[in-house]
């Protein structure tokens, strides 16, 4: 039987491969099914390329990210990974789709879709970003896409911070800062590869700001103090108008490379000041001098051989540099305030005024330690936490700041202890507020506490005599947190009075005002009488309210995110429609979306409270 040809199969190479590169990637993928010379002509690496880095900007590795595919041109299976790609994309749909529709196992499908890491990182980035205000499920959509790029990016920061506290020295400073910033991400611009990149760009244009031909005569203090000058002359070091020092934005890196006005606290200025110094071959460190955080600069001062400039994916590590200390090449920046020299006399002389011994002021007088200078970090930021008790939501609130400080106290303590046994018993005592944190604002992190938790209470192997947990070892808490879970939830059916009447005037979704103390809040959940303990009800005078303990009460999330328990007497229902981090920030861990007609948030809570 004689097969029909088909009138593209009459068009030469050159012009199927053009029809081909302007297909849609799916459809590409197909016309390169339909026969043997399609998929030849379809296959085209240069196409495929092209496909995947329109399609995802993020990626396990480098490949994705436009800026390094220099690095990975043709010899690279680029029709193999986009297919990959795909498939990926299309699983963690399924998930996703999954753990909106049932509140059953919603932490465990978060996990799931987190592992698949950065690969999945574009579709949630559109899911939080791009989903549209109609849809059907917007909140809870932007909710949990957001939720699990915090899982993502924290699972990367704690492992970062973990190999330090193992003294890996391929950490370097700004990845051990950048892990801070992993934190109040949210998929936003400043991941650790975009810090990296940004310095990168930054160092490149010093030459050129300085004139080639006098950079190349320069030696390298020259140089140091002319990358002194050219970071602050672009106002990229300190805080030029004096105020807001302890905000919260001033802690991170990225705030200070990508956010206006690029303001940051002396430590962060002295970071980036080091890390776009580092790579033009300048061993510029953190200093370890207490109250204000100096750089560090040591020699030879010899003009390089080349054009001084190191091409590197981060900063060098930091290192003592003793001898140049005791030969006199050794300066001292403070590129917070000024692009000038400090006066290693002056530093030393404040030291000594402290009658501190020699040997002490010399180490203090040097370079830091990553480590230590990221314990620095976390105790700023705890401090800077204190003053933003009253800000409302927002990516650097401050329970998302006392959390992550609470983290890197767990993982690298203080720095004072000499003892493994009085390191574990420091993190010990830093894990009971992480974890109560952890439990109230971040569950879908429990796997993150997992870990953390068996390697602080060790239980020993099966049979050993050493099984008897530890008083403070919360892991029989944290699964029955797993098993609460993965349990299906039992359905709550609503009361009627003898006359047919609501017992329970609100339904789950009910926005109102607490007529007592005024704070907002929605309705997640209800019970015919008051059920908790006695000495709760005794401690909240609960007997005192005009219908006492034997009314409905309310579990609510409040705009702090604070989980309370509220009697009906004192709910005041509003109808107006919240704005904010009431709804981008709270609201979609439990509804849907906001019912305008109605003045409630649509339920996604349907399995215990199916009539709500």
């Amino acid at each position: 039987m004689a097969t029909t040809e088909h009138p593209l199969d009459r068009l030469p190479d050159e012009l199927l491969l053009s029809i081909a590169s302007h297909l849609p990637p799916a459809e590409a993928l197909a016309f390169s099914l339909t026969n043997e010379r399609h998929n030849r002509i379809a296959g085209e690496s240069l196409r495929w390329r092209k496909r995947c880095l329109s399609g995802w900007r993020y990626g396990r590795a480098p490949r994705y990210r436009p800026t390094l595919v220099k690095n990975f041109p043709l010899v690279e299976p680029w029709r193999q990974l986009f297919e990959t790609r795909q498939a990926t994309d299309k699983k963690a749909e399924a998930i996703f789709d999954d753990l909106l529709q049932s509140q059953q196992g919603r932490i465990r499908k978060m996990e799931e879709i987190a592992a698949l890491g950065y690969d999945v990182k574009d579709l949630l980035v559109r899911w939080q970003d791009e989903t549209p205000d109609d849809a059907d499920d917007v909140l809870a959509r932007r909710f949990y896409a957001s939720a699990i790029l915090d899982l993502i990016h924290r699972t990367i920061a704690i492992d970062i911070w973990t190999r330090l506290a193992k003294h890996d020295l391929k950490i370097k400073l700004t990845e051990a800062l950048g892990a801070y910033d992993l934190f109040v991400l949210n998929g936003k611009w400043g991941d650790i590869e975009d810090i990296h990149e940004e310095l990168d760009k930054i160092a490149d244009d010093i030459p050129g700001y300085c004139g080639l031909l006098e950079w190349k005569v320069y030696d390298k203090k020259e140089r140091a103090l002319k990358i002194a000058h050219f970071l602050r002359e672009r106002n990229m070091l300190g805080n030029p108008d004096g105020t807001a020092y302890h905000d919260l934005r001033n802690n991170f890196l990225s705030m200070a490379l990508f956010a206006p006005p690029h303001t940051s606290l002396p430590l962060q200025s002295v970071a980036l000041y080091c890390a776009v110094a580092q790579r033009h071959n300048i061993n510029a460190q953190p200093s370890n001098y207490p109250g204000h955080v100096y750089a560090v600069v040591d020699g030879p001062w010899d003009s390089p051989d080349d054009d001084g400039y190191i091409d590197l994916a981060d900063d060098i590590p930091l290192r003592s540099s003793g001898s140049a200390h005791t030969t006199g090449q050794r300066i001292y920046l403070d590129p917070f305030n000024s692009a000038y020299e400090v006066a290693a006399i002056h530093l030393a002389r404040g030291l000594q005024d402290r009658r501190l011994p020699a040997g002490q002021v010399a180490a203090l007088m040097g370079p830091t330690s990553v480590a230590e200078a990221t314990r620095r970090a976390g105790r700023n930021i705890l401090r800077s936490a204190q003053s933003a008790f009253h800000e409302d939501g927002g990516p650097l609130a401050y329970e998302t700041a006392t959390y992550v400080g609470l983290w890197n106290a767990v993982l690298l303590g203080d720095g004072q202890v000499r003892t493994r046994e009085n390191a574990l018993e420091q993190s010990r005592l830093y894990a009971a507020p992480l974890l109560e944190r952890l439990l109230r604002h971040f569950p879908q992190e429990i796997g993150l506490a997992e870990k953390l938790y068996a390697s602080l209470f060790p239980r020993g192997d099966e049979g050993s005599s050493n099984q008897e947990p530890h008083p403070m070892d919360p892991s029989e808490e944290i699964a029955a947190f797993r098993v609460a879970d993965d349990q299906p939830r039992t359905p709550k059916t609503r009361p009627t009075a003898d006359d047919g009447s609501d017992i329970i005037k609100y339904r789950v979704g009910q926005y109102f005002e607490h007529k007592r103390y005024q704070y907002e809040g929605i309705v997640t959940g209800w019970d015919e009488t008051c059920k908790m303990p006695e000495a709760w009800i005794q401690q909240m005078r609960v007997d005192d309210l005009e219908d006492g303990r034997n009314q409905p009460f309310y579990h609510i999330i409040d705009t702090h995110r604070n989980a309370r328990y509220v009697a009906q007497e004192n709910i005041l229902p509003l109808t107006e429609e919240p704005t904010g981090d009431l709804i981008t920030k709270i609201a979609g861990r439990y509804f849907k979306r906001w019912d305008s007609e109605a003045c409630v948030f649509v339920s996604n809570l349907k399995e215990e409270y199916p009539e709500d």
